[in-house]
């Protein structure tokens, strides 16, 4: 019994260190983007140039959102575990100086989508259902601070995309930051002329 009792619960601390280390992240590699340079990212010429954006919506749908090229990244915004709640006060500050450059003058008149991007820890369904959810989280919180909600698509892109190439021959603190640069936030300017429209798939 003691032997069994032991078994089940060195199994149940695996599967929590594994799930844990999902989301986790180094805090030192925290860097808040500003107001002042996500507005002038945006700010400059429009570009006619589109892309097709394909991912989920927050109602589970796999859908195509045309967009232009012209995106920032933003990588401390962070959610506690298995979660849309945002982990600390730095994840907030990121979404308020989101906030302030979309009430811009310079950016007050355009449209964005909210894409979700996560690491390969976890099942490709898992991951895309839940950077959606995510991504949905973030607009709830922008319309709560002021901004109009038909300014805002979401898309849930998972891990389709990553933006560093996770060496798992690499230490740990190597392979870790790969995939903290892989969970992010990508905020990608719509077309000025088009509402923030989605296609099913």
């Amino acid at each position: 019994m003691k032997y069994t009792s032991l078994l089940l619960a060195t199994l149940a601390l695996t599967i929590s260190s594994s799930f844990a280390q999902r989301e986790s992240f180094d805090a030192s590699t925290v860097r808040i983007i500003e107001s002042k340079k996500i507005t002038e990212n945006f700010a400059g010429p429009t570009s006619d140039k589109t892309v097709q954006r394909k991912g989920m919506d927050a109602s589970g749908s796999i859908v195509i959102i045309v967009a232009t090229e012209r995106f920032i990244t933003l990588k401390s915004v962070f959610f506690q575990l298995d979660s849309t709640e945002l982990r600390d006060k730095a994840s907030a500050t990121q979404l308020q100086h989101m906030a302030d450059a979309l009430k811009s003058k310079e950016l007050r008149n355009k449209r964005f989508v909210i894409e979700g991007h996560t690491c390969d820890l976890g099942t490709d369904d898992y991951n895309l259902s839940l950077s959606a959810k995510r991504a949905q989280a973030i607009k709830d919180w922008l319309v709560k601070h002021g901004i109009a909600p038909e300014r805002l698509a979401i898309l849930g892109c998972g891990e389709s995309e990553p933006a560093a190439k996770v060496d798992l021959k690499g230490s740990p603190t190597e392979i870790e930051t790969q995939r903290s640069d892989n969970r992010r936030v990508v905020l990608r300017e719509l077309p000025a002329a088009e509402t923030p429209t989605t296609r099913k798939k």
